[in-house]
């Protein structure tokens, strides 16, 4: 019978010991989240429709930029914890013929908590690009493929992180086919597997007649959100117990052999 309880309570104790530090470390270790999304404008071809032999009269311009209405964006530190932009504004850019034109940016938030603190981000970017007509008379036809690779990722006791991207146009554009319209979603936590990655790119014709304006906007929102516990010693109890039945083994064992 004595035999029994010691082997029964000793090896549950000898592992309590053993992992205890373990988590401990866990415990300690920061929480982050990754995310990015990066969206390419790839113009294949401008043709004059009106007269082919015409110089362009064409202007288009590519930016990037936080979007300007500050409720849209926020970060909230707690004790121990900070976020980082990969990019902020840029542009406009001017873009030149001939195609093949391309227009890429990487938008990117990193965050990270380290032992009782806790960090919540969210920033909205748009990536934009226009198409400004000077010909009172031209007019032309854009092609055009829009791509986007969008990545996220959570690490650590209380992770989460999300990218949505939503994309549409605005001015006088006339469509071929399919309209420029559309949205996507990714996310990760730390309870899924991470990171997340997802990818698109789909092509895209219009029109613009002459003295015409054409904008196009792919908007990105990233999430992030890390939260790490403080650390929590291993009461003072276990350790009493654990020794306590080690102790007793040992005491067993003499009386067995004596």
């Amino acid at each position: 019978m004595n035999k029994y309880l010691t082997n029964k309570h000793l090896a549950p104790a000898l592992a309590m010991v053993c992992v205890a530090p373990f988590t401990l470390n866990n415990a300690q270790a920061a929480a982050t989240f990754n995310s990015y999304a990066t969206v390419t404008y790839t113009i294949n071809s401008i043709n004059n429709l009106t007269n082919p032999s015409n110089a362009f009269e064409l202007d288009i311009l590519g930016t990037f930029g936080l979007h300007p209405d500050e409720g849209e964006q926020f970060e909230i530190a707690g004790d121990d914890g900070s976020a980082t932009l990969s990019l902020v504004d840029q542009g406009p850019t001017a873009l030149f013929s001939p195609a093949p034109i391309s227009y890429s940016r990487t938008f990117g938030l990193n965050g990270s908590t380290n032992t009782g603190g806790d960090i919540a981000a969210s920033y909205l970017a748009l990536f934009d690009l226009d198409f400004l007509n000077h010909s009172a008379t031209d007019s032309y036809n854009v092609d055009f493929t829009l791509s986007y690779s969008l990545s996220t990722a959570a690490e650590g006791d209380a992770a989460i992180s999300d990218v949505a991207i939503d994309y549409g146009t605005f001015g006088d554009a006339s469509f071929n086919g399919a309209n420029f319209t559309g949205e996507d979603y990714i996310s990760s936590n730390w309870e899924e597997l991470s990171p997340a990655q997802l990818s698109y790119s789909q092509n895209f014709n219009f029109n613009l007649a002459a003295e015409g304006y054409a904008g196009l906007s792919v908007s990105a929102r990233i999430f992030g959100y890390a939260d790490q516990p403080a650390a929590v010693p291993v009461p003072s109890a276990l350790w009493l117990f654990a020794s306590g039945l080690l102790a007793f083994s040992g005491i067993k064992k003499s009386k067995k052999t004596a």
